[in-house]
């Protein structure tokens, strides 16, 4: 497998290719995070228990994970190559 032996220039081809699609995903990141991150703070301040706000991480992560790859490979007018 050639792949297998030039690691380097995978990784380099894969940066590249996807570097708008890595953009997107540090920026929704960011707002889905501080948007469900501001709920999570919200439930916090009425139910104070030690295991809410790990939880609350996980699923503010997850979701925020799903959705930007849901935006990324199912876009709402998807271009055809």
């Amino acid at each position: 497998m050639p792949a297998k032996k030039n690691k380097a220039l995978v990784n380099l081809v894969f940066q590249e290719c996807g570097d708008k699609e890595f953009a997107f995903i540090r920026r929704s990141g960011f707002y889905f995070g501080f948007v469900f991150g501001c709920f999570q703070m919200v439930v916090w301040l009425f139910y104070d228990e030690n295991w809410i706000l790990p939880v609350a991480g996980f699923l503010v992560g997850y979701i925020t994970n799903f959705l930007a790859l849901k935006v990324i490979f199912r876009p709402l007018e998807p271009t055809e190559i």
